[in-house]
């Protein structure tokens, strides 16, 4: 298993790391990370705005994907959780930009929940991708 740790990214609020890469045999890896929100190593990005926080969460994954060799385009499932259900539209436009680039499909679920554990934040996304060689 190889920890991955995106320059530029805040340090996590416990002990976790903001990736995993884990090797599933000669060619094929998976590539976990947490649950990624809208923080870099100098803060928040995008206070009170959905679609800002979301493409700043996105800029996040691909920095831990990358780490491990994937990227969006590698994607198979995300968990995402958001803070209002007023914020899904936002949040889908960002979305589906960031994944129509990559040429990307994956599952996912979206979860409305009461807060996160930094009240400013609006959503946080945690997945994996899967790579082969």
């Amino acid at each position: 298993m190889k920890e991955l740790w995106p320059a530029g990214m805040s340090l996590p609020v416990a002990e976790y790391v903001p990736g995993l890469a884990v090797s599933l045999g000669e060619a094929v890896s998976l590539v976990s990370f947490s649950g990624q929100v809208s923080m870099t190593a100098k803060g928040l990005v995008g206070d009170g705005s959905i679609e800002q926080q979301t493409e700043q969460v996105f800029d996040n994954i691909e920095a831990v994907l990358a780490l491990g060799g994937a990227g969006l385009d590698d994607l198979v499932s995300m968990t995402i959780y958001l803070t209002d259900r007023a914020h899904f539209s936002g949040f889908n436009a960002v979305r589906d930009g960031r994944l129509m680039v990559a040429g990307a499909r994956t599952t996912s679920a979206v979860v409305i929940v009461a807060g996160l554990v930094d009240p400013r934040h609006l959503v946080e996304i945690s997945g994996f991708a899967l790579v082969t060689a």
